[in-house]
C-alpha cells in the first residue's frame, strides 16, 4: 500500500507539474490570438470608416458630373443648392460655377477666395485640408471645396473600438485631419506627440506611420503609448490602420484605429478562468480517482460499472437528441451507401420530395433527385478527389420547379462509409438576386431617360423661340396667328410632358405635408374623361377629414395612376373604377377596384416581379407594378391584391400614421 500511495504521490505531482506547464503555453497562445482577433476587427472598423469616405467623394464627382450635363441656369441652381444642403455636415463648403464663354462667375454659397485650379475635363487636387473637384464641360467650369477636417470628423467621431478606443486620420505628410485631441488637429502627426510628452519615446508609433501608414499601407500593429484619453502612464495600444486612396491625384489618407490593450483583459481573464476551472475538475477527478483505487479496489469496479451504465444512458441521450435535431432541421438530411442507396431521410425530405418514407429508402438517390447521368458522373469524381463536393441543380416536384443547394460528404462511421446530403431550396435567393438584376437595369433606364429628355428639350426651345418670332407679323384675328398660337400651346404641353419625365427619372427625396384625398381628386380630375371615352365609370369615396401626412406627392400620385392604368387595361369593354379612402388602426387605406377582366391565379403571386407582364408585346413593360411595390414599401406601408376571373380587382394600399404636426398626422420616412 505504501509503494502505491508513493507511484501515486509521483503521478500526481507529474501531472500538476505538465498541467502547469501547459497552462503558461496556453496562456501565451490565448492573448496572442485574442490579441490578433480585437486587430482584425479594428482593421475591419478602419476599413469600413475609408469606404463612407471614398464613397462621399465619388458621390461628389457623380453630383459634378451631373451638373455639367444639366444647362438650365434654375436647373443648376436647384440641384447645387441642394446637393450643399445635402453635403454640408460632410464637409461641402462650396460650390463655384464658371461660364467660360461669358467670363461670368456665380458663387452658390459663399466666395471661394483661394486661386481657382486648372481647367480640364475632371481634376481633383488636394490643398492642405481642402480637397477641390473641378469639372470642365462646354462653357461651363465647376468647382466644388470640400473641408477633410470636418469630412473625416464627420465618419470618425463617436466611433469606439471596444470601451475607450477611438479612430484618428492622417493625411500623406502626416498631418492630423482628426483626433479626439482637438489640439492635434492640422498638427503634424510625427511631432506633436512629442510637444505633449517630450520626456517619452514615441519611436514606435512613429516609425508605424513613417514605413506604413505614410507608403500607403494596410495593417495592423501594437506601441507603447503616454496617454489614451484620461488615462496616463505608459499604455499598450493595439494598433489598424487602412489608407483612403483620394480619386485622380497621388494624395491618400490614412485612417487608424487603436485601444489600450486592457480592452481585452476581461476576454483573457474570463478564457482563463474557464480554462483552469475545467482543469481543476480534471486533476479533482484524476487524484480522486486514484485515491479510490488504491484505497478500495472492489468499490472502483463498482463505481466503474456504474459509470459505465451512465455513460451508456448518455450516449442513448445523446443518439436520442442527435436524431431529433436530424428530424427538425430545416434541411433536407439524407444518407446513403456508397452506391448511392438512400439508408435514412430526415421529416423535411419525406415532406419537400412529398413522398412517404418508404417510397424513397433503398431507392437511388439520383433517381429520387433526378440527376442526370453527366452530373451524378461529375458528383462521383469531386467526392473521388475531395471526399466532398457542392452542386446546385434543378428539381422538379408536382410540376413545381425548385433550384436545390447541395452539400455532399464522405463520412466515415468506423467500421463503414457512408455518404451524406445536405440540401437546402434556395429557389426564393435566385429570385432575390435576380431581382437585384433588374434593379440595377431600372437604374440604367432612368439614366438613359433623363438624357433622352435633355435632348428632346434643345430642339423645343429653338421650335418656340421661331415660333415666337413669326408670332409678331400676323394680326391677333388672323388665322395664322391663332394656328401659330396652338402650335405654342402644344410646344407647352411637350415641356410639361419632357419635365414630367425628367421628375420620374431623378430620386424625389423632398417630404411635404399632403392629404391623400386631395392627390386622388387630381389624379381622378386628370383621367376621369379618357376612362369616360372608354366606357368607364369612375366612383370616387372618401372619407371626410382623413389625416394630413407627410410624403412624395410625386410618388402617391404615381402608385394611384399605375393602379388605375391597369384598371382601365383590364377593362377594354368599359366597366366601373372605384377608388376608396379611409382610415382603419392608425392606417390610411386607398382602395382601387375595377371590374374587369381579373388576375389569373398562377399569375397572382407574380405582378409585383419586375418586368413581369400579361399584356401584348408592346403593350406594357411590366413595370408599373414593380415601381409601386417599391414605393409604397420605402413609406413603410403595405400593397395587397385580391383578384377573380372575370369579376375584378382590388388593389389595398396601407400607409401608416406617425406623429403629430400642426394638428395632422405626419409619415416619417
Amino acid at each position: 500500500m505504501k509503494l502505491k500511495s508513493y507511484s501515486a504521490g509521483i503521478v500526481i505531482a507529474s501531472l500538476l507539474i505538465s498541467v502547469l506547464v501547459l497552462q503558461i503555453n496556453y496562456s501565451i497562445k490565448i492573448k496572442e490570438v485574442v490579441k490578433k482577433q480585437f486587430n482584425e476587427q479594428q482593421l475591419i472598423l478602419a476599413q469600413n470608416i475609408a469606404k463612407q469616405i471614398s464613397n462621399t467623394i465619388n458621390e461628389l464627382i457623380r453630383e459634378i458630373n451631373f451638373i455639367s450635363k444639366t444647362n438650365k441656369i434654375d436647373e443648376i441652381n436647384k440641384i447645387v443648392l441642394n446637393i450643399l444642403y445635402q453635403y454640408k455636415e460632410k464637409g461641402l463648403t462650396t460650390i463655384i460655377l464658371e461660364d467660360t464663354k461669358e467670363h461670368k462667375k456665380s458663387v452658390i454659397k459663399k466666395e471661394d477666395k483661394e486661386k481657382p485650379i486648372p481647367s480640364s475635363a475632371l481634376r481633383i487636387e488636394k490643398r492642405n485640408r481642402y480637397l477641390y473637384i473641378e469639372k470642365f464641360s462646354k462653357n461651363k467650369k465647376i468647382i466644388m471645396k470640400i473641408d477633410l477636417y470636418q469630412l473625416t470628423s464627420y465618419f470618425a467621431h463617436g466611433i469606439r473600438s471596444g470601451k475607450t478606443g477611438y479612430v484618428w486620420i492622417i493625411d500623406d505628410k502626416g498631418t492630423f485631419l482628426y483626433h479626439p485631441n482637438k489640439n492635434f488637429i492640422g498638427k503634424n502627426a510625427l511631432e506633436i506627440r512629442k510637444l505633449s510628452a517630450p520626456t517619452f519615446d514615441f519611436g514606435e508609433i512613429n516609425k508605424i506611420q513613417k514605413l506604413k501608414m505614410l507608403k500607403e499601407k494596410r495593417g495592423t500593429g501594437e506601441y507603447i503609448s503616454a496617454w489614451h484619453r484620461n488615462m496616463k502612464g505608459k499604455i499598450k495600444k493595439l494598433l489598424a490602420f487602412t489608407p483612403v486612396k483620394i480619386p485622380l491625384t497621388n494624395n491618400f489618407l490614412s485612417i487608424a484605429v487603436c485601444a489600450p490593450e486592457s480592452e481585452i483583459e476581461n476576454i483573457i481573464k474570463s478564457i482563463y478562468n474557464r480554462q483552469f476551472a475545467i482543469q481543476s475538475i480534471i486533476i479533482i477527478t484524476i487524484i480522486y480517482t486514484i485515491y479510490i483505487m488504491i484505497k478500495f479496489e472492489k468499490e472502483i469496479q463498482k463505481q466503474l460499472q456504474e459509470e459505465i451504465e451512465k455513460k451508456t444512458k448518455k450516449l442513448k441521450e445523446s443518439q436520442k437528441k442527435y436524431k431529433t435535431l436530424i428530424e427538425s432541421a430545416p434541411d433536407m438530411i439524407i444518407t446513403t451507401d456508397m452506391e448511392w442507396k438512400i439508408k435514412t431521410v430526415n421529416k423535411t425530405t419525406i415532406k419537400k420530395l412529398k413522398k412517404t418514407g418508404q417510397e424513397i429508402i433503398e431507392e437511388k438517390l439520383y433517381n429520387i433527385l433526378k440527376w442526370d447521368e453527366l452530373t451524378t458522373q461529375k458528383i462521383e469524381t469531386q467526392l473521388t478527389k475531395q471526399g466532398k463536393t457542392n452542386i446546385e441543380f434543378l428539381l422538379n416536384i408536382k410540376e413545381k420547379e425548385y433550384i436545390i443547394n447541395a452539400n455532399i460528404t464522405i463520412i466515415d462511421i468506423g467500421y463503414h462509409k457512408e455518404i451524406m446530403v445536405i440540401a437546402r431550396d434556395i429557389t426564393r435567393l435566385k429570385k432575390l438576386e435576380q431581382q437585384l438584376i433588374y434593379t440595377e437595369k431600372l437604374s440604367s433606364l432612368g439614366l438613359l431617360a433623363a438624357g433622352i429628355a435633355h435632348e428632346i428639350n434643345n430642339p423645343l426651345a429653338v421650335a418656340m423661340g421661331f415660333t415666337e418670332l413669326l408670332i409678331e407679323n400676323f394680326d391677333q384675328d388672323s388665322e395664322e396667328y391663332q394656328d401659330l398660337k396652338i402650335i405654342i400651346k402644344n410646344i407647352n404641353q411637350c415641356k410639361k410632358i419632357v419635365e414630367s419625365f425628367l421628375n420620374l427619372s431623378r430620386k424625389h427625396n423632398v417630404l411635404e405635408p399632403i392629404n391623400i384625398n386631395d392627390i386622388v381628386e387630381q389624379v381622378v380630375n386628370i383621367i376621369k374623361k379618357p376612362l369616360k371615352k372608354e366606357g368607364i365609370e369612375t366612383i370616387v369615396k372618401l372619407q371626410e377629414s382623413i389625416p394630413i401626412i407627410t410624403g412624395n406627392r410625386n410618388e402617391i400620385q404615381q402608385i394611384l395612376l399605375n393602379l388605375i392604368i391597369n384598371a382601365q387595361d383590364a377593362m377594354p369593354y368599359g366597366g366601373k373604377l372605384y377608388i376608396k379612402t379611409y382610415t382603419k388602426n392608425d392606417k390610411i387605406i386607398i382602395e382601387v377596384k375595377d371590374t374587369g377582366t381579373g388576375i389569373k391565379q398562377e399569375h397572382i403571386n407574380k405582378i409585383f416581379d419586375p418586368f413581369f407582364t400579361t399584356k401584348p408585346e408592346g403593350k406594357g413593360t411590366g413595370l408599373g407594378l414593380f415601381i409601386t411595390y417599391n414605393i409604397v414599401k420605402k413609406t413603410g406601408g403595405s400593397i395587397n391584391c385580391y383578384s377573380q376571373e372575370n369579376k375584378g380587382t382590388i388593389f389595398t394600399i396601407k400607409l401608416p400614421i406617425k406623429g403629430e404636426h400642426n394638428g395632422g398626422t405626419y409619415i416619417s420616412n
